[in-house]
């Protein structure tokens, strides 16, 4: 996740020595909007374990990329980064993360975030769960989750569409699969599958579409199934079989 690239750029460059939380450009200094600027109640560094932290509305920001937490610690050591208590992660291009928790190893872009919600603009996707295991690229497994391409402001019940699931194994512009999944339309549960395949990419694509169903006193029971057919990146075409 590109996100995640800019936090470890951020922190690699703001891990130097104590003094670097009291540094402030001076007033004949340019303004540079690439400096890494760190603001915190409390700053502490133990030698022995080699762990840099912050504590006390710490917030870093390195050009229009912010993290802000109660806590953040790295340790230069394991190259790894801990930050804890109302942690959120901003960049105005490249997406958001909300979480309680958030550990990460640096090198590998790899981590754990904790009661989280993850935005990528870029992907169209919204992610959310209780525990959220980055792997190597945009794979995620996310355990007590759910996600969607619908702009709900991280709202799911206002979501046009969510799928939720106990377990989510989701690699972005790949496939997903979930595990005793439901699917929400608004907020309210329409299909429960015990597992079932997802295409997960925002590139159009052929394939059925959500189907139409009623009931009436003069058709009776009426189904109406859509295909959508990509074409061409110029064409495409919807066909729909009515069963009554």
């Amino acid at each position: 996740m590109a996100v995640w690239k800019t936090v470890v750029l951020l922190v690699v460059l703001c891990v130097c020595p104590p003094t670097w939380a009291q540094e402030q450009p001076s007033p004949d200094q340019p303004e540079d909007d690439e400096q890494v600027r760190v603001k915190g109640d409390a700053l502490s560094y133990e030698e022995q374990s080699n762990v840099v932290s912050a504590t006390g509305n710490v917030v870093v920001t390195k050009g229009q990329t912010t993290l802000s937490a109660d806590k953040i610690s790295v340790n230069r050591d394991t190259n790894t980064l801990d930050a804890r208590g109302n942690v959120e992660l901003k960049d105005a291009t490249r997406g958001q993360v909300e979480a309680d928790a958030l550990q990460m190893e640096m090198e590998n872009e790899t981590g754990t975030i904790t009661n989280g919600v993850v935005t990528l603009p870029r992907n169209q996707y919204v992610l959310t769960g209780k525990e959220m295991k980055k792997s190597y690229g945009q794979t995620y497994h996310i355990e007590n989750g759910a996600f969607t391409t619908c702009d709900c402001d991280k709202n799911f019940d206002k979501a046009d569409w969510s799928i939720g699931a106990s377990t989510i194994d989701v690699a972005l512009r790949g496939m997903g699969t979930i595990r005793h999944g439901v699917l929400r339309v608004r907020g309210l549960p329409l299909l429960y599958v015990p597992y079932a395949f997802v295409p997960v990419n925002n590139d159009r694509q052929s394939g059925f579409l959500f189907p139409n169903y009623g009931f009436s006193s003069k058709r009776g029971f009426v189904w109406q199934q859509p295909f959508y057919w990509a074409i061409n990146k110029s064409y495409d075409a919807t066909v729909t079989t009515d069963i009554e």
